[in-house]
C-alpha cells in the first residue's frame, strides 16, 4: 500500500548494518541483542559502535524495536490495514549515489551525538572528526547495510 494523504506513514530508519552477503533475517527470529549484532565492519567502526552499544544498554534501549514496530501499529485502536515493507539500504560503492546518501547520513548522525562520543570515546573533537571519516570508508569498504521497515496504516475512519 502507497501511504495516502489520509494514510500514517511511520518509517523507521534504524536496524542492522550488516555485511550484503547477509540475508535480512524474519522479524519473528530475529534476536539482535546490539547495534553491533551481525555487523562486519573495520577496527574504528567498531569501537565507536561497541561504545554506542555499551551506553544505550545502560539506558535500557531496546535494540529489537524495530522489529517490534508494526505490532506497536497494530494494537493501536484508531489505526487499521497495516502493512509492513522491508528494504537494505546499501553503504558500499555498488550502491552509487543512493550508497553515498547513506553514508552521509551516517556522518550526520555520528555528527549529531558527537558529544556524547567525545565523553565515552574520551577523545578531542579533532580525533572524533577523523573517526567519522575512517568509519565513513569502513562502510564503504566492508560492503554495509541497513535494515530499513517502514509500516503504513489507515485511520480506521479512512478505511
Amino acid at each position: 500500500m502507497n501511504p495516502s494523504p489520509s494514510s500514517v506513514n511511520i518509517k523507521v530508519n534504524m536496524g542492522n548494518v550488516l555485511n550484503k552477503k547477509k540475508k535480512m533475517k524474519d522479524t519473528t527470529s530475529t534476536e539482535q541483542t546490539s547495534l553491533t549484532s551481525n555487523f562486519r565492519l573495520g577496527p574504528v567502526s567498531s569501537k565507536v559502535f561497541k561504545a554506542g552499544d555499551k551506553f544505550l544498554s545502560k539506558q535500557n534501549f531496546d535494540f529489537k524495536i524495530l522489529y517490534k514496530l508494526r505490532s506497536f501499529v497494530e494494537q493501536d485502536d484508531q489505526l487499521g490495514d497495516v502493512s509492513e515493507e522491508k528494504k537494505v539500504l546499501s553503504y558500499g560503492v555498488e550502491a552509487g549515489k543512493l550508497g553515498q546518501a547513506a553514508v552521509d547520513n551516517a556522518k550526520f548522525g555520528l555528527n549529531s551525538m558527537k558529544s556524547l562520543f567525545l565523553t565515552i570515546l574520551e577523545t578531542t573533537s579533532e580525533e572524533f572528526d577523523k573517526t567519522i571519516g575512517i568509519i565513513a570508508r569502513e562502510l564503504r569498504e566492508h560492503d554495509s547495510y541497513q535494515h530499513l521497515i517502514r509500516v503504513y496504516a489507515c485511520k480506521k475512519e479512512n478505511l
